[in-house]
């Protein structure tokens, strides 16, 4: 086995390398390095000098390119010319700007049609100029900002066209996430893998992928380096088998700005070499060959044609088709959008097929969201061919919606969150925003039938989002749809699936987001005092969960934030992405301690009159004492330690997450064990949160604490859970707290 591949690195964030970002290259054995034209040649220099064999890709960078515009091609060229003759005995591939498409408009250009049009006359220009004074240099169209529903990378490949085919080679960037229980995108062509996009779009041409990796921490998603360290293994192991992808570079070798870059980086500011180095470092790699272009067939000799009536082009063989259902409504958009795919398609040009059809380009454009009132495709003036094209392609960008006729404005939520999730969107409203829905209007009205604009029509998303929402919302309702779905039965009445025993087992709860949308906050600054800043904040943070969570519990929003609220001090995770912990020596001692005094004593010590206090614990005998709960590298410390001693009862022994839950009630929530309760913990703040209603609610949600929760009696809720001692204090906060999410909030 063979590959065309080499694996590499995106350079230090900074003008200057120190001697372990070497290190790193060494250790990692990398073979292509991606750096910045701001770099001194020093840099370079010594590069070459430990490693001739590397090869150098190098950004050309202008701070002018920016949020405010961009520099003229002849400015840019001016600038750039003595900084590739400087650095021409290192480097001659050269990388022109980077993710001019991005929505945030970092280099001066965005993500619409209008910006990849002027984007691509500037990269002619700049390609001829540089070309002319630097004939030596191979000049690659950047890398574009992905994935596609957020930055249109794709729309820019097409309308960018001739500079791509203008261009020496074809930059390519691949991010992806691994949400903690759910699949990674790792292997999914619209994220790990979207270079095959690019590679079936310019098929002639060489891929260098500029930056890729995990980009968890966008989302807040928890991972460890040590699995990272075992993604990239893989994800380049897939890679290699790709005979037209020349290098990867993995972002990013380091940075002094570790508040936002340490994620990405292989190793820290402190000094620290990640997992990863030496796991990329030590894979197997299949011998690295020369991509060599696939010469044309020479082609066959064939006879002279017989004379023929003139045509343009011979048309296509004729296609299966699948025809619209009868009575299916189109947006002006969706017809515009077929008639322009089909007639490229057709070798007829953009609009070579919309003129043959008799249509008016300006007038569908003039209401592109209305709905399409023209000549149906079967009365065109076309021929059955054409016909069967243009229907094809509006079936494949309008899907049908066969049986969601009843559909909720709750269902449409569900959906479009949990795409959202699917898709690795940061923001769970994102496609509701695109859509142009009202979150609002939907959730007040949830439990009505959607009567809105078809979700196969709607503006602002794309087809694959169209198809990836009707088929959630059909799961939803289908009888044979997934765990806890709804089916609509005789007359329209829901008919639930039996509801499993505890909320954790319900498992799409797992894409249910956290926050409302920002839009849905409560200002900080209407929150006067401890007590409403806290409540504002819970609400914030975890408002949408809540909502869910009331509504499958029947239980008042209000309630719930206070619930939340009084039990939850601290976040799930703390800032290295690890679960927030509280190690309890007692407990442990409990679980472990006392069978084994010998091994525990010369370690552990707590204060036995008021044994939740004065805990310690030293390594080794001859080690001083450390107090286990100052920070939070103290309780990862003190309970690793113990884990070595028995794993089981060092868990159990464990407050976790932000609802500090102790281990040992594993079985009171619903989990068959104690480990399965902490890798469910340690994976998302949700189940955390999801297991302080278990915790209260019990088997199907039936509990006396629960009931009482119904009914806003925090009397005898308080006295259940909390214990005649403290109910009096708790009785007041809560109710404290429900008055002020209500003032907050507004009382509906």
């Amino acid at each position: 086995m063979s590959r065309t591949c080499r694996v590499g690195i995106h350079g230090r964030n900074d003008v200057n390398f120190y001697d372990i970002d070497f290190q790193v290259i060494r250790e990692a054995k990398f073979e292509v390095i991606k750096m910045m034209s701001q770099t001194p040649p020093s840099i370079f220099n010594r590069i070459k000098n430990e490693n001739p064999a590397i090869e150098i890709i190098t950004r050309l960078y202008d701070d002018r390119m920016n949020t405010g515009g961009h520099p003229s091609p002849a400015d840019f060229v001016a600038k750039m010319i003595p900084l590739m003759n400087n650095l021409k005995d290192y480097c001659q591939k050269y990388q022109i700007a980077n993710e001019p498409n991005h929505l945030h408009r970092y280099e001066g250009w965005g993500k619409e049609d209008g910006d990849a049009q002027n984007f691509n006359q500037w990269f002619l220009e700049v390609y001829d100029r540089l070309k002319s004074a630097c004939p030596w240099s191979q000049l690659g169209f950047p890398g574009l900002a992905v994935p596609d529903f957020g930055h249109r990378d794709h729309a820019w490949l097409n309308i960018c066209r001739p500079a791509v085919e203008r261009a020496d080679w074809l930059g390519v960037h691949c991010y992806w996430q691994s949400p903690p229980g759910r699949d990674s995108v790792m292997f999914n062509d619209s994220f790990g893998l979207t270079f095959k996009y690019y590679h079936d779009q310019f098929p002639d041409k060489t891929l260098e992928i500029l930056e890729c990796g995990n980009s968890n921490i966008q989302n807040g998603y928890p991972i460890s380096v040590d699995a990272i360290a075992n993604e990239y293994v893989n994800w380049l192991q897939e890679v290699f088998n790709y005979p037209y992808i020349n290098s990867t570079a993995f972002f990013l070798l380091s940075s002094p700005d570790s508040k936002n870059w340490d994620f990405f980086s292989w190793r820290t500011e402190g000094g620290q070499i990640k997992p990863v180095v030496y796991r990329v470092g030590q894979m197997p790699r299949p011998q690295l060959v020369s991509i060599c272009p696939q010469p044309a067939p020479t082609p066959e000799p064939v006879p002279a044609p017989e004379p023929v009536s003139p045509v343009c082009k011979p048309e296509p063989s004729p296609v299966v088709v699948t025809k619209p259902k009868a009575g299916q409504r189109y947006l002006n958009q969706n017809m515009i959008q077929a008639l322009s795919m089909v007639s490229n398609d057709l070798n007829m040009g953009d609009w070579g097929l919309l003129e043959k059809a008799g249509l008016s380009l300006g007038a569908l454009t003039q209401d592109r969201t209305g709905y399409y009132t023209g000549p149906a495709v079967d009365d065109m003036p076309l021929s059955d061919n054409e016909k069967n094209h243009l229907n094809q392609k509006l079936a494949e960008l309008v899907p049908d919606m066969d049986g969601l006729e009843n559909i909720t404005n709750q269902n449409v939520i569900e959906a479009f969150s949990s795409v959202a999730a699917k898709q690795g969107l940061s923001d769970p409203w994102a496609l509701l925003s695109q859509a142009d829905l009202s979150l609002g209007e939907l959730v007040g009205n949830r439990n009505l039938i959607y009567s809105g604009v078809p979700i196969n029509l709607l503006p602002g998303l794309s087809s694959d989002d169209k198809r990836q929402v009707i088929a959630k919302l059909k799961a939803m309702v289908s009888p044979a749809g997934e765990a806890g779905a709804v089916s609509f039965g005789i007359g329209g009445e829901i008919e639930a699936a039996p509801a499993p025993a505890f909320l954790k087992s319900r498992a799409e709860l797992g894409n249910t987001p956290l926050a409302p949308p920002k839009a849905n906050w409560i200002s900080l600054a209407k929150a006067k005092g401890a007590l409403a800043n806290r409540v504002a904040t819970t609400w914030n943070r975890y408002g949408w969960l809540l909502t869910v969570l009331s509504d499958d519990l029947n239980i008042d929003v209000a309630t719930a934030v206070a619930i939340v609220a009084t039990e939850v001090s601290a976040r799930g995770f703390d800032p290295n992405g690890r679960m927030t912990i509280r190690f309890e020596v007692n407990g442990f001692f409990d679980k472990w301690g006392k069978q084994n005094a010998e091994q525990f004593t010369p370690h552990f010590k707590f204060d036995p009159s008021r044994p939740w206090q004065g805990h310690q614990w030293r390594g080794a005998a001859d080690h001083a004492w450390h107090d286990c709960h100052d920070k939070q590298a103290d309780e990862w410390a003190v309970f690793e330690f113990a884990r070595r001693l028995d794993d089981t009862a060092a868990k159990q022994s464990l407050l976790m997450g932000g609802t500090q839950i102790v281990g040992a009630a594993f079985a009171t929530l619903g989990y068959a064990s104690v480990n399965e309760m902490f890798d469910a913990f340690a994976s998302q703040e949700l189940w955390q949160l999801v297991g302080l209603f278990d915790l209260i609610g019990g088997p199907h949600a039936a509990s006396r604490c629960i009931a009482a929760l119904q009914m806003k009696d925090f009397d005898t809720f308080s006295t259940l859970h909390y214990g005649s001692s403290q109910a009096l204090r708790y009785t007041s906060t809560l109710r404290d707290m429900v008055e002020l999410f209500e003032k907050l909030r507004g009382k509906e």
